[in-house]
């Protein structure tokens, strides 16, 4: 590709760039399309250099040159001044930051939007993150998710730096980054904010309203605060990837609160202010002192300007120029006496932008209305000092500087200021102003809460203080020419010169150049605009006035490629501007009109206009009135255009702004006079003429001086013209002289290169031989040197140690000064249990005192409250120090992934919480002692655990893990586990690596089979495998000799294996509720063994070795198959307790039983052992015997020598007689002798008193001794139901069920046996020792029932009642005998009439209890002669019986017959029924039980069948009913279904509805009525018609 070619294609694209530059232009305004521009011409210089690089070589002319965005610009070093940083009162406060939405994000996610989130990193430290918006690319953060965040600026002289970085939460990496993770999510883009952006981002422009829109419809109360802030576009992050940056788009809104800020800066101000104001006390104290010197200075400081010293000075510049509002002007000037301040105003007015709408006339109106309209249109102004650099906008500025209260009504400024034209001077104190040095100006404010209300304050005007107090001004001065006078002299007195003499150097302008570029912060390629211009010469404190500056800009601004002027000028076009200031002659040290005119042509426009003209008028020092400024200025516009050029402003200058003669003097030009010689000149001295001579003779030098300027106008211009020629002839010559000094000095260097050839390499020689002499030398010090380096560094490590060690004491030293010190104080602990909390309390956390206690926390209790969830942020981050955390019974589903900050926990405490795994975050406890996550809801361990490797404690059963991983093998360290209530069903093979492991409770498990290698627990001391489904013990489990207690209750083990050799250490051995049938012989060696507990097995033998265990202490094989007791039994000399009940022995116990002399508690109850031996009574410690359920004929003699016995249980067997050897056991406190075979008891039973429990219930018991009464008011339970008692009187009937005879066949409940032997008791004796005395006289029927009682004095009978006596009755306190009643109680007499008739029958008394075998047989006899009297007595009635029979017939029915017949039947079954429950065995009588409630049963069901079957046909029946009268029944409402009517099955099935088969018995039917049955439903007894009408509608 040619030159021609690629200059052609930059033509092309030159033309399309301009092309859219005027488009650009056009569409946005001239800005824009300058810019634009500017953009073009940057590109067209590159692709020039690019041009020039390929002619030369140094590139390829293949390649296109790239375009200007894709090229790397160069690194833009930031400015950072002293605002940026972070101010000494602002150091430490809190600023708060609000994330409020973001827009325009881009979609990161496949199948979906995104899900955006914000990450803040502060000072390079992430410090906290929003929620997570879900899918969503315009997310929401406030106020309904987390959005608002705390940060503390660091120390002062800081540069303050926040990222607010979004990315997209489906990135694995989130969560990681918090903490501090290597890995990367999607990034969506990032805002940075430092310095002011950050501490004072209102001051850069109007914060905009950021609050989400509120829905309609939605409740008043929920609508969130008003929030002000910014929207920033996100940006890439420039240290990353263009890959890393590929999703950054769209923008986010941020608010930033610095009010805490300011509250910290206000309070420290104020405490400033406070000590100021002490120390200005002092000098109160000082000014009010008694010398008269004292006196004097204060009087004179009162004065006007007094000991006032002048300190610093400013002007009053225009305020904020975007409110229609008026500005102020004018000076201020500060102002020190000793240590007091004021500020001196002069000259100050209010300069109005619009007219007011009141008239002239009414300024000075008293009239009512016209004050009011003033007040409402007053603005007040308040004057406030700042320390900040004063401005037209300052928002912050009621808060950060320090309002000073004026002597005027209300303290307002406005008062004391002028208007229009009227200028004002006063003092203002600044009394009340601390540190008035620091402060950096003052500021004139309408405060935005004062009338009218503004969204921020208004500034009308601003002074910035200068460093010093303001030089006393001269006229050169006042019009900027002062400091420059003696060489602007200088100059004009070399006027004539060519002007090139007074050129320095071209290296001297270059340098020049180089700082003026250096002070504007620019790059050598950068230019510069007019304004930067002038800048640049007040830096290089070069005097130029504004026309001389004007044109050498204009002469040195070259014109561009279209042939215009740019408007910049380069750093050479600038050396080149000031070698023409140096070279162009000075027109003098006077202002000349040229000068003004440029001067006060503000907008550089080549006019002036009214204004303008007004302040050139003044600044030449002329007091004129407005219409004299009006007037002139009319006259000098001769066109009438409004504004004046510069040939009409000569004029002017000319003829009224100067005077005419004294510029000419001072050009050096003789001006016209007026002539005082002659007698025409003395005449007219005086008078109008001498006026018109004076007005003509300043004509004429007027237009002198016009000519001169004029003159002096066309030599400048013509030097500007020639200057620059020469100016650049100048410079080529200095170019021209250095090339020829580098040419000459290269010449020189020619010459003598031989010469210098030869003498280097003589030199080089010698050189190169001290090189190699030094090298030596060098070499062996080098070795001397290694030596005593290592030396050194062999001391200098050991010192280090030694350093390193008293530094890590001291740090011990302090760090347990420290912990004492805060355990002195109790802040190393906080319990917060049981106090009902759902979220933790935002002042444990939020505040910085708060987050200093918690990080000195060890122990934090959080248990038994409501958390749900631990905070994010700000609490779990400054717990570092914890040891010890307590979150048991919450509700606690997660954790925050901040947990990681608590690294050094040791105690963690999470039990009965809803976790649902365990955070990852645990990698992170290096320190972890105890975990206990028991009651949760957890399915796995993570395989971090293996990170936790000092953990001792493991607590994690009742949760639902089925799967262990393969961490939990590296926890080398642990002692105590514990699993059970889990779903394992196997062990991990690394299970075996726990070789620390003390106590194993693997319980509640579904566990089939253990690891091989399990044995390798050789630590384990306690191991619990219960209730799992485990067959097969591994053989390696010989190796755990340690082993003290094994439980492998509910298992499916098939034997106790050989492996038990190994447990030689085993104490207890638990293996219930398993299938083993055979227990190894090597269960002999475990010699400790002290319990051992089997039941509920299937074991059929015991083994020989087992006499080995003599350790042995509790023995239980309850419920097995055990048929026999081998002899070795009684090797076990420790055994204590023993169970072999429910088992299958069938012989007696082996004699060796009686060694077994430690026995306290023996069971061997349900078998069917027949016999015990006489040793049985060697057993002298035992204490509970158990022999129940077994075919003992009787109780064994060898028994009674069992002293310590104390419970004793012979039930169930085969026992006949009542065992009184056992009265000599006085320790015997309960005794069950149920269900056996006694049907007396001796009378003797009364010695058993020291008993408290004994039961007779279920025996063949027929009648209890009187002595029985003895046992009642010494024992206290005692059970005789279930007895015949057949001597009793007779209590059944035949309406009594099967059950309740059989339960008790004698009809007496305890009580009522009770109560019926004690009343035997106290009236048998004396009714038999009355019948012994009276009895054949009852007997012969001389006396009654009632002389029996109560006696006949005729006889000398005593009777009962008389010979039971009387009992005393006592007072209350139980001393004194208040009366005798009568022992007699009228409930004796129904006793006493059945002794007496079953006497009178007999002629014997009854007999209560058994009798000795003569006394039955004179019984026998005395009943035989009473039964033949009875007979002859009966057959005597019998016929007379029949003769009133015979007598009736006559007279009655023969049903009367059939009556008798019936009544005789029934008594005939009844005396059949007595005799037959009299005489049945037990044996018998549960026999028939059985039967008859078989047949009960049978009955039942053929009743509940049959009735079923009635009950459909009733239903039936009922609904045919109700449908046929539906017509009749139409309003009726529904009240109940049809399944719920009441009917006769509704009643329930009891013992009256069952079936009765006895003779004589009443059917179902005739025992319950109609109405009872509800059988009529429309009858009188029945439900009426509300029934039926549901029914009916049931049946629609």
């Amino acid at each position: 590709m040619g030159i021609k070619e690629m200059k052609e294609k930059a033509k092309e694209k030159m033309a399309e760039k301009s092309k859219l530059a005027a488009e650009s232009a056009a569409k946005h305004g001239s800005a824009a399309g300058m810019g634009f521009f500017n953009e073009l011409k940057k590109e067209a210089i590159y692709r020039g250099k690019w041009a020039k690089g390929m002619i030369v070589g140094k590139k390829d002319e293949n390649k296109l040159p790239p375009p200007p965005d894709e090229v790397e610009e160069e690194e833009v070093v930031e400015k950072i001044t002293q605002d940026d940083l972070i101010q000494p009162y602002e150091a430490g406060a809190p600023l708060m930051v609000t994330i409020v939405s973001a827009s325009g994000l881009a979609k990161a996610d496949m199948f979906g939007k995104s899900d955006p989130m914000c990450v803040l990193e502060f000072m390079g430290k992430d410090i906290a993150s929003t929620d997570v918006c879900d899918n969503t690319m315009d997310p929401v953060w406030y106020p309904e998710k987390k959005h608002t965040f705390k940060i503390r600026l660091p120390a002062k002289s800081k540069l303050p730096i926040l990222k607010v970085k979004v990315f997209d939460s489906d990135a694995p990496a989130i969560m990681s980054k918090v903490i501090s993770s290597t890995k990367t999510g999607d990034f969506l883009g990032e805002v940075v904010l430092k310095g002011l952006h950050l501490l004072h981002p209102e001051g850069e422009e109007f914060q905009t309203d950021l609050t989400p829109p509120f829905p309609e419809g939605a409740d008043p109360l929920d609508k969130p605060d008003k929030v002000m802030g910014k929207v920033y576009d996100l940006e890439a992050d420039p240290e990353k990837t263009k890959k890393y940056n590929k999703l950054v788009k769209g923008r986010i809104s941020i608010s930033i609160n610095r009010k805490k800020v300011d509250e910290q800066i206000e309070r420290k101000e104020k405490a400033k202010h406070e000590r100021e104001m002490n120390k200005n006390r002092e000098n109160e104290k000082y000014l009010n002192m008694a010398p008269p010197s004292a006196v004097v200075m204060k009087e004179r400081a009162g004065m006007e300007g007094g000991l006032w010293v002048p300190k610093r000075f400013a002007e009053i510049k225009k305020g904020d120029d975007r409110h229609k509002m008026n500005y102020i002007e004018g000076e201020c000037e500060l102002r020190g006496l000793r240590e007091l301040y004021k500020l001196s105003f002069t000259n100050t007015r209010v300069i109005q932008k619009f007219k007011d709408v009141e008239t002239d006339s009414d300024e000075d109106s008293d009239d009512d209305m016209v004050i009011e309209r003033r007040a409402k249109q007053r603005v007040k102004l308040s004057l406030y000092m700042t320390k900040k650099k004063p401005k037209k906008r300052m928002a912050d500025i009621e808060e950060t500087g320090h309002l000073v209260k004026c002597d005027a009504p209300e303290g307002y400024i406005d008062g004391l200021i002028g208007k229009h034209a009227k200028t004002t001077s006063f003092d203002v104190s600044l009394k009340d102003c601390p540190n008035v040095d620091e402060y950096a100006g003052s500021v004139i404010v309408k405060r935005a809460g004062d009338s009218p209300i503004t969204d921020e304050p208004v500034i009308f005007g601003f002074a910035r203080f200068s460093r010093s107090a303001k030089e006393i001004p001269g006229t050169e001065q006042a019009l900027g020419m002062g400091q420059a006078k003696d060489r602007m002299k200088k100059d004009a007195q070399g006027s004539t010169s060519t002007g090139i003499e007074g050129l320095n150097s071209v290296a001297h302008y270059s340098r020049l150049a180089k700082n003026a570029w250096q002070f504007l912060e620019l790059t050598e390629e950068d230019e510069i605009s007019y304004k930067q211009f002038k800048n640049a010469l007040d830096l290089l404190n070069i005097i130029v006035l504004e026309g001389r500056a004007q044109r050498l800009f204009n002469a040195c601004d070259l014109p561009d490629e279209s042939g215009e002027a740019s408007g910049k000028v380069s750093m050479t076009e600038f050396e080149v501007a000031m070698m023409m200031n140096d070279a162009v002659p000075k027109t003098g040290p006077d202002l000349t009109p040229l000068d003004a005119f440029f001067i006060f042509d503000v907008d550089g426009s080549g006019e002036i206009n009214q204004t303008e003209f007004q302040e050139c008028v003044k600044a030449l020092g002329q007091l004129r009135t407005d219409d004299e400024l009006l007037e002139l200025f009319v006259q000098a516009d001769k066109d009438k255009s409004g504004v004046i050029d510069y040939k009409e402003f000569k004029k002017i200058w000319c003829h009224s702004l100067v005077d005419p003669q004294v510029e000419l003097e001072k050009l050096g030009v003789e001006p016209h006079r007026i002539s005082t010689e002659g007698v025409l000149s003395k005449l007219t001295q005086v008078g109008p003429l001498h006026r018109k001579r004076v007005q003509f003779n300043n004509f004429l030098n007027a237009n002198a001086l016009m000519r001169q300027i004029e003159k002096s106008d066309k030599e400048m211009l013509v030097a500007f013209d020639t200057v620059q020629e020469k100016v650049k002839r100048v410079r080529i010559e200095a170019q021209q002289r250095k090339d020829e000094r580098k040419r000459a000095k290269k010449a020189e260097q020619n010459i003598h290169s031989r010469e210098a050839a030869r003498d280097a390499a003589f030199r080089d020689k010698e050189k190169r031989q001290q090189i190699q002499k030094e090298q030596r030398e060098r070499a062996k010090q080098r070795i001397q040197e290694k030596i005593m380096k290592e030396k050194l560094l062999a001391e200098k490590e050991q010192a280090k140690q030694r350093e390193q060690m008293m530094i890590s004491m001291n740090r011990k030293e302090k760090e347990a000064f420290r912990i004492k010190e805060i355990r002195r104080k109790g802040e190393d602990k906080l319990v917060l249990k049981d106090m009902g909390y759902r979220v933790v309390p935002q002042d444990l956390y939020k505040t910085a005192e708060s987050q200093a206690k918690l990080a000195n926390l060890v122990i934090l209790d959080l248990s038994g409250n409501k958390l749900v969830e631990l905070p994010e942020s700000d609490f779990l981050f400054n717990l570092n120090t914890l040891r010890s955390f307590n979150l048991s019974h919450n509700r606690i589903m997660h954790f925050p992934p901040e947990i990681a900050n608590c690294g050094n926990l040791e105690h963690w405490l999470v039990d009965n919480n809803d976790l649902r795994e365990l955070p990852n975050e645990i990698k992170f406890m290096h320190e972890m002692i105890h975990l206990d996550a028991s009651r949760n809801k957890l399915e796995r361990i993570p395989t971090e655990i293996e990170n936790m490797y000092p953990l001792k404690y493991l607590v994690l059963h009742s949760n639902k893990i089925s799967d262990l991983g393969y961490g939990i093998g590296e926890l080398a360290k642990l002692e105590f586990c514990n699993l059970s209530s889990n779903m394992l069903r196997e062990l991990p093979e690394d299970f075996s690596h726990l070789t620390s492991l003390t106590k194993l409770d693997l319980s509640n498990n579904a566990i089939t089979h253990l690891p091989e290698y399990f044995g390798s627990l050789i630590m384990a001391q306690q191991v619990n495998l219960s209730v799992n489904q485990i067959q097969v013990l591994p053989d390696s489990m010989s190796n755990m000799e340690k082993l003290e207690i094994l439980r492998i209750n509910d298992n499916w083990l098939q034997e106790i294996p050989a492996c038990s050799k190994g447990w030689i250490a085993c104490m207890d051995l638990q293996v219930k509720n398993n299938k083993i049938r055979r227990i190894a012989p090597e269960i002999g060696e475990m010699l400790s063994l002290q319990s051992f507990y089997a039941p509920m097995n299937q074991i059929e033998a015991i083994p020989a070795e087992f006499g080995m265990l003599t350790a042995l202490q509790q023995l239980n094989l309850r419920t097995n198959w055990i048929t026999e007791i081998p002899p070795e039994i009684g090797a076990l000399v420790s055994l204590q307790n023993m169970d072999i009940s429910h088992n299958r022995l069938n012989t007696e116990l082996p004699p060796e039983f009686g060694l077994l002399r430690a026995l306290r508690t023996l069971d061997f109850s349900h078998n069917k052992i027949s016999g015990l031996p006489m040793s049985f009574g060697a057993l002298e410690c035992l204490e509970t015997l158990d022999m129940g359920h077994n075919t003992l004929p009787s109780v064994p003699q060898s028994m009674m020598y069992l002293q310590s016995l104390r419970e004793l249980d012979c039930s169930g067997n085969r026992i006949k007689s009542f065992p009184m050897h056992l009265c000599d056991l006085t320790n015997l406190r309960s005794l069950d002798l149920s269900s056996n075979s006694l049907e007396y008891l001796p009378t003797a039973v009364d010695m058993f008193t020291a008993l408290k429990k004994l039961d007779l219930h279920h025996n063949l018991l027929r009648a209890l001794p009187l002595e029985f009464a003895t046992l009642l008011d010494h024992v206290k339970e005692i059970d005789v139901i279930q007895n015949p008692f057949n001597q009793f009187p007779e209590k059944w009937n035949y309406r009594w069920t099967e059950k309740e005879m059989y339960q008790n066949p004698s009809g007496y409940s305890n009580q009522e046996v009770f109560e019926y032997i004690k009343d035997e008791s106290m009236y048998f004796t004396c009714a038999e020792d009355e019948w012994k005395e009276t009895g054949a006289l009852h007997f012969d029927n001389r006396l009654n029932f009632k002389e029996f009682v109560w006696g006949n004095e005729d006889y000398k009978v005593t009777g009962v009642a008389k010979r039971m006596g009387k009992v005393p009755v006592y007072d209350k306190d139980g001393i004194y005998v208040l009366r005798y009643d009568m022992r007699w109680h009228d409930r004796f007499l129904e006793h006493l009439k059945r002794f007496y008739f079953s006497a009178k029958e007999t002629g014997l008394c009854p007999v209560i209890n058994e009798l000795n075998k003569e006394d039955r047989e004179d019984r026998e006899k005395t009943e035989k002669l009473a039964r033949k009297r009875k007979d002859e007595m009966v057959a005597k009635a019998k016929r007379e019986h029949e003769e009133r029979e015979k007598r009736k017939k006559d007279v009655y029915d023969e049903d009367v017959h059939q009556k008798f017949r019936r009544a005789e039947s029934h008594l005939i079954e009844r005396s059949k029924r007595t005799r037959h429950v009299g005489n049945v065995t037990n044996e018998t009588l549960l026999e028939e039980i059985k039967r008859r409630v078989e047949l009960q049963e049978m009955g039942k069901r053929g009743v509940e069948k049959r009735r079923m079957l009635e009950a459909k046909d009733e239903m039936k029946r009922l609904k045919n009913f109700v449908n046929s009268n539906v017509g009749s029944l139409d309003g009726v409402k529904r009240t109940t279904p049809i399944d719920i009517v009441p009917c006769w099955k509704s009643k329930p099935i009891t013992n009256e509805s069952v079936l009765d088969r006895r003779k004589g018995a009443a059917t179902f039917k005739k025992k319950f009525s109609k109405k009872e049955r509800n059988y009529d439903q429309f009858g009188p007894g029945g439900r009426g018609k509300q029934d039926a009408a549901a029914l009916a509608m049931l049946g629609d």
